[in-house]
């Protein structure tokens, strides 16, 4: 129930559209890499103000650099994806029932199938992307692994339930 509260939440949010102001913008930058903020710089405006708020979140119980690139890159594989506002309702709403072996299939399609398909992939992609740029193992792990169950994860479970909460709470 909770995740879904908070997905209602992102999509509202996204809906409204919202930027991170000059301040977060420069706090975000100063904690990744040149690759990082190459990567950075392709999300929305929209997942970018969510990223800092999960990392602002974040730092109040975990000061640590690469724990705060985690927060801020978790979603960049969406970049990949280029999916709007309805792409992103279907693939919330078909997520829970779409296999991660679907998703790839559809991944590989062109037009909303292969979008979709991207959409929900879209972990995946995004620890591609990050260890394309030479990032962190926990910041790849991370953007991998944060809907995956607590049982799967590899990232240390204290910094992966400060990350989970962070971004539960978000919106």
């Amino acid at each position: 129930m909770g995740r879904a509260r908070h997905l209602v939440r992102r999509f509202a949010t996204s809906v409204r559209g919202r930027t991170p102001d000059a301040a977060d913008e420069t706090w975000a930058r100063s904690l990744l890499t040149d690759a990082e903020i190459a990567l950075w710089e392709r999300m929305t405006p929209t997942d970018r103000a969510h990223a800092v708020e999960v990392a602002r979140r974040t730092a109040l119980e975990l000061d640590d650099p690469a724990v705060l690139a985690a927060a801020l890159l978790h979603d960049v594989g969406k970049i990949e994806a280029q999916a709007g506002a309805a792409v992103r309702v279907v693939a919330t709403l078909v997520g829970p029932v779409v296999s991660d072996a679907r998703a790839a299939q559809l991944a590989g399609r062109t037009g909303v199938a292969g979008t979709l398909g991207r959409q929900l992939g879209y972990p995946a992609l995004g620890a591609n992307l990050l260890a394309g740029a030479g990032s962190a193992r926990l910041v790849i792990q991370w953007a991998a692994e944060h809907h995956a169950p607590r049982q799967r994860w590899t990232v240390p479970a204290n910094v992966g339930r400060v990350l989970q909460a962070a971004d539960n709470k978000s919106s």
